[in-house]
């Protein structure tokens, strides 16, 4: 067995009788990962992302020798969309999920891409479209609709910040917890960006914490902020409820947004849930979030 290194972070281990340049590659991107060589040039240029590549004796998307390539996917340097696109098999064509190859390595964890839209352009997670089968959808990302002091669009053309809340069990939903690079209003980015810290921050408001769904492009925000920001159409504050055991944590509260701060404390006895009024929520894989 020998090694070798690519480049800080890529790392390929191999068996010794291996003949390189029989190897094939089984899966999507046959016309990119032709045979070894031309794969190891591949990640070389990925060097400056950080890909780590190891090799082991599993067979894994490679015959007929006997070699396994892990990927490990850095989230702060690859998007979720190009590791979709070089990795993994899922497209879309006319709004369905498209798999090439399921068989093809079943060790590579890919990310749940979606075909609807318009809530997959929301969240910005739509799976790549079908080079074999075109669609007839749009490719890019749903345009923000909210007009700025009558003088600016902010597009959504960079990726939101998402993140999974538990819902009581493993998985969860996901909704969207920031603001298009472009939007220029600092207090709105403030409240919709800021993480609530019930010690931290004694005066929340009901605005702040209620989570929103927009009906029409069917995406989740983490407060009205949010949703503002991003443009929703049709913004619908969810229902939030307060069940309490006894009320000595909570009973100075005169206003609804003083309960709710007072019962979100540590010592209260109070339990706060939000309940969805629209439901299209999108369940997520907490591994992928965080």
């Amino acid at each position: 067995m020998f090694a070798f290194k690519l480049c800080d972070g890529i790392t390929v281990t191999a068996l010794w009788k291996i003949s390189l340049s029989s190897m094939r590659f089984k899966g999507r991107n046959q016309s990119l990962y032709k045979s070894v060589p031309r794969a190891i040039l591949s990640f070389l240029f990925l060097c400056g992302v950080g890909l780590r590549v190891e090799a082991s004796d599993n067979v894994c998307g490679w015959t007929p020798g006997k070699i396994s390539i892990k990927y490990t996917w850095q989230k702060s340097l690859v998007s979720r969309e190009q590791f979709q696109i070089d990795l993994c098999t899922r497209t879309c064509s006319n709004g369905n999920i498209r798999n090439y190859d399921l068989s093809s390595c079943p060790e590579i964890r890919c990310f749940d891409c979606m075909c609807e839209r318009p809530k997959c352009e929301s969240y910005g997670t739509c799976c790549p479209n079908d080079p074999r089968h075109p669609s007839l959808e749009t490719t890019t990302a749903v345009a923000s609709r909210v007009q700025h002091d009558g003088s600016q669009t902010p597009g959504r053309m960079d990726t939101p910040v998402l993140k999974c809340e538990a819902s009581g069990t493993s998985s969860g939903y996901l909704y969207i917890q920031s603001c298009p690079r472009a939007y220029n209003d600092s207090q709105t980015r403030r409240l919709c960006e800021e993480e609530y810290k019930p010690e931290e921050k004694p005066d929340l408001t009901l605005d702040q914490f209620a989570r929103v769904s927009d009906s029409v492009l069917e995406a989740v925000y983490y407060n009205k902020y949010c949703a503002l920001c991003n443009g929703a159409l049709q913004p619908v504050q969810w229902e939030v409820k307060v069940d309490c055991d006894h009320f000595l944590a909570v009973y100075t509260a005169t206003t609804f947004d003083q309960l709710l701060t007072l019962s979100l404390q540590p010592e209260s006895s109070c339990k706060v849930k939000q309940l969805p009024l629209v439901k299209h929520l999108t369940p997520c894989n907490r591994t992928w979030f965080r």
